[in-house]
C-alpha cells in the first residue's frame, strides 16, 4: 500500500480530529439532557428533553404519556 501524501494525511488527521470532537460534543449534550430529565418532576421538562433526543412527533408523545395531571 502506497504511503499518503502530507497534505492528504493531514487533512484526514483534521477531519477526524474534527468528528472526534463533535461527537464527543453531542453525547455531552445529549447526556446533560438525559440527566436533566432524570432529575426533573415535571412532565413538560421531560417532554421537551425527549423531544429533543429522540424528535419531536415521538418526543410530545412520550412527554403526554408520562403526566400525572
Amino acid at each position: 500500500m502506497k504511503p499518503l501524501k502530507r497534505s492528504v494525511r493531514r487533512g484526514r488527521l483534521v477531519a477526524h480530529g474534527a468528528v472526534s470532537v463533535s461527537w464527543l460534543g453531542l453525547t455531552t449534550g445529549l447526556l446533560a439532557l438525559g440527566l436533566t430529565a432524570f432529575t426533573t418532576g415535571g412532565p413538560a421538562t421531560v417532554g421537551a428533553v425527549a423531544g429533543s433526543v429522540v424528535g419531536p412527533s415521538l418526543g410530545s408523545s412520550l412527554g403526554s404519556s408520562t403526566s400525572t395531571s
